[in-house]
C-alpha cells in the first residue's frame, strides 16, 4: 500500500523541485530547491536532507549552496549515483524567471561526492549553456554524458546531449530533437542497451501532447526519431531501470489546455514498461502501465517534478513537491511496492 511522508515542509518558504539518491550504505539522499516562489528564484538556495530509514524520516535540511544575490540563482538540481563510485549533483545556474528570461542559456554547475555524500568537491563549471538538466551519467563506454535544452532567446525549444570522452574536460553537444511544432525539453536518457540510449521528453505546448523520444545507436553522438509514445500530457520524465528489462518513469501528468499552471500541475504518474517498449519506433508496439501515484489538492497546486530510487527491500521510494494542505509547496515522498501497481495473473 501507498505510505506517504514529509520530507521536508518549511510553511514560510517554497520547497520545490526535488531529486534523490540511494548512497552505497543505503542511505537517501534528497536535494531540493527553496526560493520565494515558483516564478521567482530571488534568495534561491539548493538544499540537503538525508535519511537513514528509507524515508520514513528525515534530516532537518540544511543548506547547500545558496546564491550570493538575486541575479545568481539556481534552478533544478540533479542528483545521481555514478558507475565510477562517485554521486553528482548537476544544477543550472541564472535563469531569471520573474524576469521572463527567454535565453534559457544557463551555465550547469556539478558537484561530486566520493565518499557517499559526506563531502562534496565543487562546483565545476561545465561550459555549455541550457535549462533543466538530466541527470549526470557515465555510459558504459565510459563517456559522460547529460541533456539540456535552450531556446536561444527564442520561441524555437532545442533538446541537447552534451558529452565527454575526457572525463569531463572538454565537452561536445548533439541535437536530439528539434521540431518547430513543438516545444521539445526536459529529457530524461537512458542507456537501455551499451552504446544504445532512448531520450525521453516533455512537449510543452500545453496541448497535453505525449511523450516524446528519440533513440541513439552510438553513444549519443547522433540522434533518430522523434517518436510518439502512448504516455500521454508527459511533464519532467524521470526514467531508470528498477530490474532487468524493466523501467519505470515518474512524470507530471498536465493536461492540455490554456489554464494557469495551478490548474494543470495536479498529478504525479508513474508508467512502468520494458525494453522493447523503449525502443520500440511504432506507436502500436508500446505497452504501458499508467500507476497514479500523487494528486495535488490545492487551487493554488503545483506539483511533479520528482526523483525516484528502488530500496534494498524491493520497494520504490518517490520524492516529489506539491502544495495539497500548505501555504507553500514542500517536498513529500511515497513508498510503495510493485505490487500496488502491477498484479502478475
Amino acid at each position: 500500500m501507498k505510505t506517504r511522508y514529509t520530507v521536508a515542509r518549511d510553511d514560510s518558504i517554497y520547497e520545490a523541485w526535488p531529486d534523490l539518491v540511494k548512497n552505497s550504505r543505503g542511505e537517501l539522499i534528497c536535494i531540493f530547491t527553496q526560493c520565494k516562489f515558483h516564478l521567482d528564484r530571488k534568495g534561491v538556495s539548493l538544499m540537503m536532507t538525508k535519511s537513514y530509514d528509507n524515508g520514513k524520516t528525515w534530516t532537518p535540511k540544511e543548506v547547500f549552496v545558496t546564491s550570493p544575490d538575486d541575479s545568481y540563482t539556481y534552478n533544478c538540481a540533479r542528483i545521481s549515483n555514478l558507475s565510477d563510485g562517485r554521486i553528482a549533483i548537476l544544477c543550472d545556474i541564472g535563469i531569471d524567471m520573474a524576469g521572463k528570461d527567454e535565453s534559457l542559456d544557463c551555465e550547469q554547475h556539478v558537484w561530486f561526492s566520493s565518499d557517499d555524500g559526506d563531502t562534496w568537491q565543487g562546483p565545476t563549471v561545465i561550459p555549455v549553456k541550457g535549462i533543466v538538466p538530466d541527470k549526470y551519467q557515465i555510459l558504459s563506454n565510459g563517456r559522460h554524458m547529460f541533456g539540456a535544452h535552450t531556446t536561444g532567446g527564442g520561441t524555437k525549444f532545442e533538446q541537447f546531449a552534451y558529452y565527454s570522452d575526457d572525463g569531463g574536460k572538454t565537452w561536445e553537444k548533439s541535437l536530439i530533437a528539434y521540431d518547430p511544432a513543438l516545444k521539445l525539453c526536459e529529457v530524461s536518457i537512458v542507456e537501455i542497451k551499451p552504446g544504445t540510449l532512448v531520450a525521453f521528453m516533455r512537449e510543452n505546448s500545453k496541448l497535453g501532447l505525449p511523450c516524446k523520444k528519440a533513440i541513439s545507436y552510438d553513444y549519443g553522438t547522433t540522434w533518430e526519431g522523434l517518436y510518439d509514445t502512448n504516455i500521454q500530457c508527459c511533464h519532467r520524465p524521470v526514467v531508470s531501470f528498477y530490474g532487468e528489462g524493466k523501467l519505470m518513469m515518474t512524470y507530471r501528468y498536465s493536461q492540455g489546455g490554456r489554464a494557469k499552471m495551478h490548474d494543470r500541475f495536479q498529478n504525479l504518474f508513474c508508467a512502468f514498461f520494458d525494453s522493447e517498449c523503449a525502443l520500440a519506433c511504432e506507436l502500436e508496439k508500446n505497452k504501458t502501465r499508467i500507476f497514479p501515484l500523487h494528486y495535488d489538492r490545492s487551487t493554488m497546486a503545483d506539483t511533479g517534478y520528482s526523483g525516484w530510487v528502488r530500496l534494498d527491500d524491493g520497494s520504490f521510494y518517490v520524492v516529489n513537491y506539491t502544495v495539497d494542505d500548505a501555504p507553500k509547496a514542500y517536498i513529500v515522498g511515497y513508498s510503495f511496492t510493485l505490487d500496488d501497481a502491477i498484479i502478475e495473473a
